[in-house]
């Protein structure tokens, strides 16, 4: 069983990943990997006054994860966590690298 909230500081902001986010059977690792070395990364929408964001990026044996997150200036909580499904497109997505 998982804390409600696991925090990790990366290079730019604070990370936090609920206890939801491992629902998909994603370990806290594999979420911050994916969250540090993503991919791409685009506004899903504002929810109660927070803005969403989704991130795909590497988890550590190199398959694609799919992170939705909630996004605060220097903060990043994540909520859900799943492998990206085959053909899913990324349509929107804003490509950082």
């Amino acid at each position: 069983r998982h804390p409600r909230t696991h925090w990790c500081v990366l290079d730019w902001f604070h990370v936090g990943i609920r206890a939801s986010a491992f629902k998909h059977g994603q370990s806290r690792e594999a979420i911050l990997h994916a969250v540090r070395r993503h991919l791409a990364m685009d506004d899903i929408d504002d929810w109660l006054g927070e803005r969403r964001v989704r991130l795909i990026g590497p988890n550590l044996a190199g398959h694609l994860l799919v992170v939705m997150a909630t996004q605060k200036p220097n903060r990043l909580v994540v909520f859900h966590a799943q492998p990206l499904k085959p053909g899913r497109s990324r349509k929107g997505a804003r490509h950082d690298n």
